[in-house]
């Protein structure tokens, strides 16, 4: 395996890297000061929406809107696999429409809080969900 990478087919990332668009990066790696801010500043503004959607708009309207973010949420999974090649601007941008996906990975979770298993993460999700109602 190159460096950053362990397991079988070299799968993982070791400790001390993360992985970002199916890449281990190294944790020391320059860039990344304002992701837990973005992070923050997108849920809220993401939650917002979809609370007041709900209370606010009648059926027919939210069925339209909820389409839309079906869609967009299509269009980046399909971007996902190709962002490794965009430049740095463009990666940073498309990093930040991930979190339409729950997918907040660009912010180096895993050089803080080290590795993060699934239930974790879908409690977590499940909490802000709730919180956000």
């Amino acid at each position: 395996c190159n460096e950053g990478y362990m397991a079988d087919y070299c799968s993982l990332c070791v400790d001390g890297y993360y992985r970002l668009t199916g890449l281990c990066q190294s944790c020391t790696d320059e860039g990344g000061e304002t992701e837990g801010l973005l992070i923050v500043v997108a849920a809220v503004i993401f939650f917002g929406l979809i609370a007041v959607g709900i209370f606010l708009l009648n059926d027919d309207t939210l069925d339209t809107y909820v389409g839309k973010l079906l869609t967009i949420q299509q269009l980046i999974s399909i971007g996902q696999g190709a962002s490794e090649n965009f430049p740095l601007w463009a990666r940073k941008v498309f990093n930040l429409l991930n979190l339409v996906q729950f997918d907040y990975s660009f912010a180096r979770t895993q050089c803080v809080l080290g590795p993060i298993n699934l239930p974790e993460i879908y409690a977590g999700y499940i909490i802000m969900g709730v919180g956000f109602l």
